[in-house]
């Protein structure tokens, strides 16, 4: 299935910031992906990350979404199980 706008941003921001081995925190992809500021208690990249996350399960990836506790999300491949 295709990815919305949004969730293509994300994972373009989240896969340009694994590139360099480093995570990306959930204001980036909020400025970045979703054009405006996290809100107290704004859940939106978490949903957007749990449908990609069943996405890539779905589609047998071998590219994973890890957290990072207090900093982000990370994507990584699930044969480097680096969390």
């Amino acid at each position: 299935t295709r990815a919305s706008p949004h969730r293509n941003g994300i994972l373009h921001h989240a896969a340009a910031r694994s590139g360099q081995g480093a995570p990306v925190s959930k204001e980036t992809l909020y400025i970045k992906a979703l054009g405006r500021v996290r809100q107290s208690k704004d859940r939106t990249i978490d949903v957007h990350m749990s449908s990609i996350r069943r996405k890539l399960t779905a589609a047998r990836r071998q590219t994973r979404v890890a957290n990072r506790r207090n900093v982000g999300y990370q994507l990584v491949d699930s044969m480097d199980e680096g969390d």
